[in-house]
Formats: C-alpha cells, sequence, structure tokens
C-alpha cells in the first residue's frame, strides 16, 4: 500500500497497447476475439476500448499498479491502525 507499483500481482497488472497511429491504450484485457482487442481501461467503471489486433505496434506489461500512490495519505492515524489490525487478522471463516 506504501508502494503499490513496487510489486504487482498478476490478476490486477494491466496491459499498455502502443497503436500504429501512436496512440496508447492501457487496461487489462477482457477478451480476444475475431481479430479485435476488449481492453477495460477503467477499475471501477464499465469503460471497454476495442482495439483492432491489426493496429497494435507493441504491447507490454504496465509497471504502474492501478492502486492509487499516496492512498494512505488519505486516512487518519487511526485509520491507518484499524486497517492494519484488519490486515493482520488475516481471512474470516464464512
Amino acid at each position: 500500500m506504501l508502494e503499490p507499483s513496487r510489486v504487482i500481482d498478476e490478476k490486477f497488472r494491466s496491459t499498455e497497447y502502443t497503436l500504429k497511429d501512436g496512440n496508447t491504450v492501457t487496461g487489462q484485457l477482457m477478451r480476444d476475439e475475431a481479430g479485435v482487442l476488449h481492453v477495460r481501461t477503467a477499475l471501477l467503471a464499465e469503460q471497454v476500448a476495442r482495439i483492432t489486433k491489426a493496429d497494435v505496434k507493441s504491447s507490454r506489461a504496465s509497471a504502474v499498479s492501478p492502486m492509487p500512490a499516496g492512498l494512505l495519505d488519505t486516512l487518519t492515524r487511526d485509520e491507518i491502525l484499524d486497517l492494519i489490525a484488519y490486515l493482520e487478522a488475516g481471512p474470516r471463516p464464512r
């Protein structure tokens, strides 16, 4: 949480697609069908870019986490301590 981009779990890692026209699309691949990539470009919204595979010049894994940097800066000291206690407690049976 202090350095979200230091280690990124692969299930949350985005891909950066550089297109032949110079534009870049970054997001998580949702579907790859019939020569079209469906890339989710926002975590909290249903924003999906459809990219024709023929338009892709290159792609690479993003080095930037989707978790915003400075997230703890928005919490009070007590909220941070509560969060740490919750995380240390681990998963709870359902």
